[in-house]
């Protein structure tokens, strides 16, 4: 092909494909961005409250093994 003799048409095209894929990129980040600043979704929502839930729970169990553990010192110690 007589076009990838010359150089200069060579990296013009190869230019033009790679600003094309940038501003593909681009379209593709600012659509998806746009639909998810839409509507919550509500599993979504739901499996984040769950995380916060298990959390306190966690928490809850660590407070007590802390005392439960303080105990069996406290009757060790004796």
């Amino acid at each position: 092909m007589k076009i990838f003799n010359d150089p200069l048409k060579v990296i013009a095209i190869n230019s033009t494909i790679f600003i094309c894929g940038c501003v593909l990129f681009v379209l593709i980040g600012l659509t998806a961005a746009i639909i998810e600043s839409g509507d919550e979704n509500p599993i979504r929502t739901e499996h984040l409250k769950q995380h916060s839930d298990d959390h306190k729970k966690y928490d809850e169990m660590i407070e007590l093994l802390e005392k439960l553990n303080q105990k069996i010192d406290t009757l060790i110690t004796k």
